[in-house]
This record gives C-alpha cells, structure tokens and sequence, in this order.
C-alpha cells in the first residue's frame, strides 16, 4: 500500500511538473508575440474631393410669403476627402417690424458672413450623403432706421425718423446638418443652428431688436432651421498633402 501510495504521489508531480513547463512555455511563445513591434496603417491621404455651392430656399420662402422680410443667402463648401466640409456663407436682408396703427415702424437692412468648420460623420460610409456636426463664425454689418407718427390736440399729427447706421454684430453658431444627393451630384440640406450672440457695436440711439442673419436679439442665444440646394462639382482624389506613418 505504501509503495502503490509513493508511486502516485510521483505521477502526480512529474506531471505537475511537465504541465508547468508547458504553461511557461506557452506563455513565453505569446510574450515573444506579443514583443513583435507593431505596424501602424497608413494615414489617410488628405485630397481635394469637390467643392458645393447653393442657395438658403427658406430665405427665399420667407422673401415670397412674409411681406415683413425680404433676403437671400448664398452658400459654398470646399470638401476634404468627404471628411472635412469648410463652409462659407454670405447673405442680405431687411427686416421691418410695425405695430397694430402702424404708428411706429423699425427696419434693420445689411449684410453678414459665417465660416466654419464641419466633421461628416458617413465619410467611411458614404460619399454621396452627409451627416455633419461643425461650428460657424459670423459676423454683419447694417443700419437701423425708426420712423414713428403721433397725434396730439395741440401740435397735431407729426412724423419722425430716426436713424442708425454702420451697426455690426458677432456671434457663433453650433451647426447639426444633413445632406442628401436625391439627384446626380444635387443635394438637399437641412441644419440645425444654435446661435449665441458675442457683440452688438451701436445702438446708441435705436435699441438693436434684430440683426441680419441672427434675428431677435432680445434673448442671447436663438435656434434655427434652415432647408438649402446645394450643387457639387467633384473633383476626384487630387492629392493636397500626404501623411506618412511613422517606421
């Protein structure tokens, strides 16, 4: 009994032994492979993919069905690899507000500008529709105008104008948009805006209740929905600079 007990007791070493050399083993095969140096893919090569450029159709909407509003903007967009949009926007407008009698009218006229940045989140997906998230910069100039009409028992009816002009403003716009080509190389756009308002320069004599391209002014911040036309010409993978990973 005792010798069959010795000799299991030394079966069962030798094999925790041979069973421990082959764990160290194994783990010094994928120690060794894990020490390989990795290689890292290569970058992506930045090209110039096309250029968009179209019209705000709701400004045009607004210009046709609102007689209190009439403006326009253009849009144009460089495109990088269908990754990176860089937008630039310019548009016109004249705004008049009026009371009930019509005794009191405010108009603001001018102009604005917005460039950005956008990141398209389909570009491993898709190069034909966008979705983007980006950032605007923007900036106007304009005039204010007042003309206002009283009627008193002794000096009678009277009118009055006042006015304002050289205004500018500032303000940064957070941008969700979507592109979708229903046509050969034709896109409808939609985008999302919130706006935060940076400066009002003026106003000295006219309060500033509304600035070309923000709107209202009464509260800082102010969103939006904006639907466009856009047209692209591409222009292929024409290489701009190229990424070489590091050996």
């Amino acid at each position: 009994m005792i010798r069959l007990i010795f000799i299991f007791f030394f079966s069962f070493l030798v094999l925790t032994s041979v069973d421990g050399v082959a764990q160290k083993a194994k783990t010094g095969v994928a120690s060794d492979s894990l020490m390989l140096p990795k290689v890292k893919p290569p970058r992506e090569r930045l090209y110039l993919a096309g250029v968009r450029f179209g019209a705000d159709i709701t400004k045009l909407a607004l210009t046709g069905i609102d007689p209190d509003f009439v403006g326009a903007e253009v849009k144009f967009e460089v495109l990088i690899n269908n990754k990176f949009f860089i937008p630039i926007e310019y548009g016109i407008s004249e705004i008049t507000r009026t009371d009930d009698p019509k005794t009191f009218e405010y108009t603001t006229t001018g102009s604005y500008y917005r460039v950005g940045f956008d990141y398209c989140t389909l570009n491993k997906k898709s190069d034909d529709h966008a979705v983007n998230i980006g950032m605007r910069y923007a900036w106007n100039s304009f005039d204010n105008s007042v003309n206002y009409s009283r009627s008193d028992d002794y000096w009678g009816e009277f009118e009055n104008t006042v006015e304002e002009k050289g205004l500018s403003g500032s303000w940064v716009e957070l941008v969700v948009g979507l592109k979708y080509m229903f046509l050969k190389n034709l896109y409808l756009g939609m985008d999302a805006r919130l706006k935060f308002i940076g400066s009002v320069n003026g106003g000295n004599s006219i309060d500033v209740s509304e600035m070309p391209g923000f709107g209202v002014t009464l509260k800082n911040t102010r969103p939006e929905l904006n639907y466009s036309i856009l047209y692209r010409i591409p222009f292929g993978k024409k290489k701009l600079t190229i990424l070489k990973a590091r050996e």
